[in-house]
């Protein structure tokens, strides 16, 4: 039994959303599904991994999924985490079957449709090889089991089922090749191999001499139907009127007209002719023809081995003279040993010739053509003319008769053995033949003998007890397979039973909500005829009044044209009016540029003798004094302002410095008051060890303050002013007298640093003005104050 395989490998997918990490691919095919699952990773939106799914199904399963219309198989991709489909895919059957004679693997990118998730750079994309071929199966070794199947069912009584599903096996494609897979619409011949194939398989079954004629001897419908043209661009005519013609090879019509007592229509022609334009595809009107004849098996599959071919002419129809041949096409018709129909377009050839060349083989459309070869069942031989029983029997019996050939002479050999060893005849019989080969003349002048006469009655005798043996183990059979046919039959029609009424339950559905739709459309109807009456009422009205619109606006506009015409001759009255005072002005002005011309010169003549005059040099002289006097008090006015300026930041610094001597005095009123604390608890512990590291302690924060208030004085009495200095004296006074010095690393020397830290800011930020320079009296003054608070940091 014939295997198919269909392939998909899937190759990668771009353009799928970053969020989605794993991908759920479900492929369903002929009522089978297949799922997979794909990473393709974390924000990514491109992977590539191959994938690769097979389905096995027989030829009956494939009979069954075309019949039912489900040929192609679909790919939907969805999202593993939250379910969300990512869109889906159909792969057509007849698409892979292409594929499959293709060595190109890398497949196709098929767009998914229907995705819920959609990236900005476009939808998600798979790229799919997907194929569809026969398993591989030697020719050889089909033809050898072909040949074995038939003798065996010939020695067994040649049983009729059994041998008709050989004999299709042997002829490959009568009965187990698929109604729905066709040939590829290509040009091609079969191949040497297959050919090969075809002869041998035919050699053997026509070779043996197990299998009767009359089971051979078979009813076959055979049909053409041209169904459309497709004319190309170099098609000879722009717009031609074409007819078909359709003639079947000498053989094979030789075989249709005596296997049929009506004769085929050839030419097989479409009527009525159909106008085609170039580049564009019509229909041919009446160009089915089917028609059904009785031969013999091996007759048929020997004639189409032979590769005969249909030939197909293209006419165009002239009304006016005769019609034109348009081109020929050629359609092989060995085909239909392996498919049981060919669907294709046959190539049309025409001879053009061009001017200063030779005749060139162009292709000027393409026919589709429809063939097909059915197997009807056993059909009744032709009956040959009978003759006389009485000389038929002496013939056999004496050999004068010309024997049928080598098959008939050993079957007849045979029976004669058998009817001897039954005791059917008597001893003088079995050297009856010999004498009746020596005497040929003499029994065609004589006349048969009694005992020829008898031998060959108990021969038919023998022979119709042998025929009906033969038919009763036959009928046994033939009952026996037909129990078995009925009850596959009751299980097929128990699940047709069962399906039908799933379907009909599907269909009831469908028709209740057909009939709500179609209650739905009626009420959208009513409001649709409704809206569409007050559209038109409305529209009505719109027109009525938009010619009411249109009479009243062209009453305005001639109205306008008439004041326009008054308004222009107006206007042309005022222009002329205007022209000649225009004329009349550009006179006086021509006079008065003249004077002015006259007065100008003379002002001229005039400036030039008092430029040189010693009251134009003390003139002169004025302006440079009183320019030198604006730039001194200009330099005046900004020295002012510096010195305002000064004043200010002094004011700012003394403020400043006041602050500080208070942060500097609560500072030591605070350590004060800690070495009090600090005495109180050594003196109430009474521990000797611990009141000496207090007193240690005590000298070193005396020393520290010590050293802070010199350096605070040195401070002041180095860089203040006499307020500043005077300020600083006073807090002096107000300071306790110093208990002790603190050591370089102490805290205390924070504010110092701090003010240098000050200091140095705000001589950066007088620099950065541009207004101060490296000597100026304010920068040196900063310059100073910051010298002595660095040495005085320095010596402690």
């Amino acid at each position: 039994m014939r295997e198919y395989t269909f392939l998909v490998r899937i190759l990668g997918g771009q353009h799928f959303p970053r969020e989605v990490n794993n991908i759920l691919l479900c492929l369903t095919f002929g009522g089978e599904s297949q799922f997979k699952t794909i990473s393709k990773g974390v924000s990514k939106t491109t992977w590539s991994s191959a994938l690769e799914l097979t389905w096995v199904i027989s030829a009956e399963k494939l009979r069954n999924i075309t019949n039912s219309g489900t040929t192609s198989c679909k790919l939907t991709c969805s999202d593993v985490g939250s379910g969300a489909p990512l869109g889906w895919v159909v792969l057509d059957l007849r698409t892979a079957k292409l594929n499959a004679n293709r060595k190109d693997t890398r497949g196709e990118v098929f767009i998914l449709t229907g995705s819920s998730q959609q990236e900005k750079t476009g939808s998600a994309q798979l790229q799919i090889f997907h194929s569809f071929q026969e398993r591989s199966l030697t020719s050889a070794q089909g033809t050898t089991d072909a040949e074995v199947s038939i003798r065996k069912s010939v020695a067994a009584g040649s049983d009729e089922m059994r041998h008709s599903q050989d004999l299709a096996s042997a002829c490959t494609g009568f009965a187990e090749s698929p109604p729905q897979v066709s040939a590829l619409a290509t040009d091609e011949r079969p191949g040497e191999c297959k050919d090969a194939t075809l002869q041998d398989g035919i050699s053997n079954l026509s070779g043996g001499n197990d299998v009767e004629p009359s089971e051979l001897f078979r009813r076959f419908r055979m049909a053409v139907d041209l169904r459309s043209l497709q004319a190309y661009k170099s098609l000879p005519v722009n717009l031609a009127s074409v007819f078909v013609q359709a003639f079947l090879p000498k053989d094979i019509k030789g075989i249709v007209s005596r296997g049929n007592r009506t004769p085929f229509p050839t030419p097989l022609k479409t009527f009525p002719s159909t106008d085609v334009s170039r580049g564009s595809e019509v229909a041919l009107p009446n160009g089915y023809a089917s028609i059904e004849f009785s031969c013999d098996v091996m007759t048929l599959a020997s004639s189409l081995a032979a590769e005969p071919h249909m030939t197909i002419e293209i006419w165009h129809k002239e009304r006016l003279k005769k019609d034109m041949m348009l081109g020929v096409a050629s359609v092989p018709l060995a085909v239909l040993l392996q498919e049981p129909w060919v669907d294709r377009y046959a190539a049309v050839y025409a001879r053009v010739s061009y001017p200063g060349e030779d005749e060139k083989k162009v292709q000027v459309a393409a026919v589709r053509v429809v063939l097909s070869l059915e197997e009807l069942g056993l059909a009744a031989p032709p009956a040959p003319l009978a003759p006389h029983p009485l000389r038929q029997s002496t013939g056999r019996a004496g050999g004068g008769e010309r024997p049928r050939g080598k098959a008939a002479q050993e079957e007849q050999q045979q029976a004669v053995g058998e009817g001897s060893a039954g005791g059917h005849t008597s001893p003088g019989e079995e050297e009856h033949p010999k004498q009746g080969e020596g005497a040929v003349g003499d029994q065609e002048t004589l006349g048969p003998s009694a005992e020829e006469i008898q031998a060959a009655f108990e021969l038919e005798v023998w022979k119709r007890e042998a025929e009906k043996q033969w038919r009763e183990e036959l009928r046994a059979r033939e009952e026996e397979r037909l129990s078995i046919l009925e009850a596959e039959w009751r299980n097929r029609e128990s699940l047709r039973d069962a399906e039908f009424s799933a379907r009909r339950e599907a269909y009831s559905k469908l028709e209740s909500r057909a009939r709500e739709v179609l209650k739905d459309m009626a009420s959208r109807e009513a409001k649709l005829v409704a809206a569409e009456e007050s559209l038109a009422s409305r529209r009505a009205e719109l027109e009525r009044a938009a010619a009411a619109r249109i009479s009243e606006a062209e009453a305005a506009v001639r109205r306008l044209q008439v004041e326009c015409e008054h308004q222009l001759e107006l206007e042309r009255h005022r222009n002329e009016e205007l022209a000649r005072s225009r004329t009349a002005a550009e006179e006086r002005a021509r006079s008065a540029q003249a004077r002015a011309d006259a007065v100008e010169a003379a002002f001229e003549e005039y400036r030039d003798s008092q430029r040189h005059t010693d009251e134009a040099r003390l003139q002169s002289q004025l302006r440079e004094a009183q320019d030198a006097l604006r730039a001194a008090e200009e330099r005046a006015r900004v020295a002012l302002e510096g010195k305002a300026r000064y004043r200010q930041q002094v004011g700012r610094l003394v403020a400043e410095i006041r602050e500080l001597k208070s942060a500097r005095a609560s500072e030591q009123q605070q350590l004060l008051s800690r070495l009090d604390e600090i005495s109180a608890r050594g003196a109430i512990g009474g521990r000797v060890a611990a009141a000496r590291t207090h007193g240690q302690e005590l000298q070193l924060l005396r020393r520290q303050l010590d050293e802070l208030r010199a350096a605070t004085a040195k401070a002041a009495g180095d860089g203040e002013d006499p307020a500043a200095g005077s300020a600083a004296a006073e807090g002096k006074e107000n300071l306790p007298p110093p208990q002790r010095q603190e050591s370089p690393g102490s805290p205390k020397l924070a504010p110092v640093r701090a003010e240098i830290a000050r200091l140095e800011e705000e001589r950066r930020a007088l620099t950065g003005t541009g207004m101060y320079e490296e000597g100026d009296p304010l920068i040196a003054e900063i310059d100073r104050q910051l010298e002595g608070l660095r040495r005085a940091e320095g010596a402690r």
